[in-house]
């Protein structure tokens, strides 16, 4: 509860530094203490995109989608480390879950449409690359 919310912050804090070791030690402690608890799980994934580590961020985004369904990056982030494991298809079902929770959802969407290119599906793929265009035309990223 309280540590919790402090360990995360500090796993935060330690990650927007770039000392990793540091983010994730505290993150870790924070869900030991609460094995269930979303942001230290969140907070685990994050480190484990930035550290290049798929195996963690395969297993710590599976958590993570399971615990909220309903949050579009972590669909997105999802299908990201099942794609750097070969699970090509699933990664694009993943995409496409994301998507359907947040249609806006522009980095979901590009990873979408490498997928789909890199299946021969390039009808599809173009479809999303439209839409992608017009996302950014209307809601350019800063």
């Amino acid at each position: 509860s309280g540590d919790v919310a402090v360990l995360d912050a500090l796993g935060s804090l330690f990650l927007r530094a770039g000392r990793l070791p540091e983010a994730e030690a505290r993150a870790l402690e924070a869900h030991e203490l609460i094995p269930d608890h979303e942001s230290a799980i969140e907070l685990l994934t994050m480190i484990s995109i930035e550290s290049k580590d798929d195996e963690a961020g395969l297993r710590w985004s599976t958590m993570l989608t399971d615990l909220s369904p309903e949050y579009s990056t972590a669909q997105w982030w999802h299908a990201y480390f099942l794609s750097r494991h070969g699970r090509t298809q699933d990664a694009i079902s993943c995409a496409h879950r994301a998507l359907e929770v947040n249609p806006l959802q522009q980095d979901a969407r590009r990873l979408l449409i490498q997928l789909l290119t890199s299946t021969g599906k390039r009808d599809e793929a173009a479809r999303h690359q439209e839409i992608l265009t017009e996302l950014q035309e209307r809601l350019p990223l800063p």
